[in-house]
This record gives C-alpha cells, structure tokens and sequence, in this order.
C-alpha cells in the first residue's frame, strides 16, 4: 500500500507535478475512423514521449466516454511524467508539436472545455 505524501512531498505546484491527464473532445458526427486515428496519434504520443524520455515506463491508462452534460464524446489518458520539468520540455519539442497540430484537426472546443487539455496534477494519497 502506497503512503500517503508528507508535508514536504505536497510543495510541490501542480503544474509541476509528476501525472497528468490528457482530455480529448472529439468532434461528434465524424467518421468512426475519428476514434481510431486518435487512438493511433495517442499510441504514437505515447511512444515519443517514452523515446525522449519524458514519460515514465509506467502505463498509461485511456479511458472512452462521454461529456457529463451530454455534448459529445471524450477520451482521457492518465501517465506519469519521469519529473516536474518533462512537461516543459515536451512543450518545447518540434515532435510533441506536430503531434498535437495532427490531434488538434480531430477535436473541438465545448463547454465542458477546449477540444485538448492537458491539466497536471498530483498524487494526494493510494485508497
């Protein structure tokens, strides 16, 4: 069983923190290949990030649903960054980049949130 974080473990900001959540809305009335192709950009996301060594070797979980107020279809993937400064990094990257340029084509923006979010946060305790 996982502690829970002391004091000194919760300094650290969110947006430095070492998980995050990707949320994908994707564009309702597509083709049923629209899920496939963004399963297959997430893959390819996923392996970048492994191959620049910015995310951890622990797996990243995807999860298929739908908006809660009924708007559209969303996909959310959780993994592990290998540390606080990887997302800056990533951002940084030409790769990560064009990735999220070819994602950016398959999603819209809606009132439960943009059509990609990428909120950062950590850890509290194991349950």
């Amino acid at each position: 069983m996982a502690r829970s974080p002391g004091p000194a473990d919760r300094s650290a900001t969110l947006a430095t923190s070492p998980w995050c959540s990707l949320e994908w809305r994707w564009q309702p009335g597509r083709d049923a290949d629209c899920v496939d192709d963004l399963l297959a950009l997430i893959r390819e996301h996923r392996s970048t990030y492994t191959e620049l060594g910015l995310a951890t070797d622990r797996a990243e979980e995807v999860y298929i649903g739908e908006e809660q107020d009924g708007s559209g279809p969303l996909l959310i993937a959780i993994f592990q960054w290998v540390d606080g400064e990887a997302a800056g990094r990533a951002h940084q990257h030409p790769r990560i980049g064009a990735l999220w340029e070819r994602m950016a084509t398959l999603v819209e923006d809606r009132a439960m949130g943009p059509g990609m979010a990428f909120p950062h946060f950590d850890a509290r305790e194991t349950l």
